[in-house]
């Protein structure tokens, strides 16, 4: 069941990625910020980013999964490389102070579930096995998930991802 959940949070990543409305930024451009943190420009911020290494043992599910926290708020995240984005529910986006009115939910995915609508948001802070990195892109799902899917726009940000047997390694 996990399994499906999971893959159907990779593809919702996927399909938000090909039919969010794009009127609002550029391509070389990451997404306007949300309510999702301090109110600061984070293009004229510096991020200040901590934390050098992690190693997290595999769960008996198969995956990855650590505590961590998005603009401060705590959450448990899985580790998802075929995910593109930080993905949280609503649940998990209220708690972290994003907000989520109904027009703001301007993309859609399909998933194997069926449709869901999505926003796109930067997020603040987003700390997992104590590496923090800041203004990462996310998106929220009119949804549930079991927890937050840590994607790419997190992990490529690392200098080195790496799995050997049942250990994840990030620095």
């Amino acid at each position: 069941m996990m399994r499906l959940i999971l893959g159907a949070a990779a593809a919702i990543v996927a399909i938000v990625l090909l039919v969010s409305p794009r009127t609002d930024r550029t391509p070389d451009r990451a997404p306007p910020p949300t309510a999702a943190g301090s109110g600061t420009d984070p293009q004229r911020s510096a991020p200040q980013e901590s934390g050098g290494e992690a190693t997290i043992a595999r769960a008996p599910t198969g995956h990855f999964s650590a505590p961590g926290s998005v603009n401060g708020a705590a959450v448990t995240m899985i580790a998802d490389s075929g995910a593109s984005l930080v993905v949280l529910d609503r649940d998990d986006a209220i708690a972290a102070g994003i907000s989520i009115f109904p027009q703001e939910f301007t993309g859609t995915a399909r998933t194997a579930g069926g449709q869901v609508r999505t926003k796109p948001v930067l997020l603040d802070s987003v700390v997992f096995a104590g590496i923090e990195r800041r203004n990462v892109p996310g998106a929220v799902i009119d949804g549930d998930l079991p927890m937050v899917l840590l994607g790419q726009s997190f992990l490529s940000r690392l200098s080195d991802v790496s799995v050997s047997g049942d250990t994840m390694r990030l620095r």
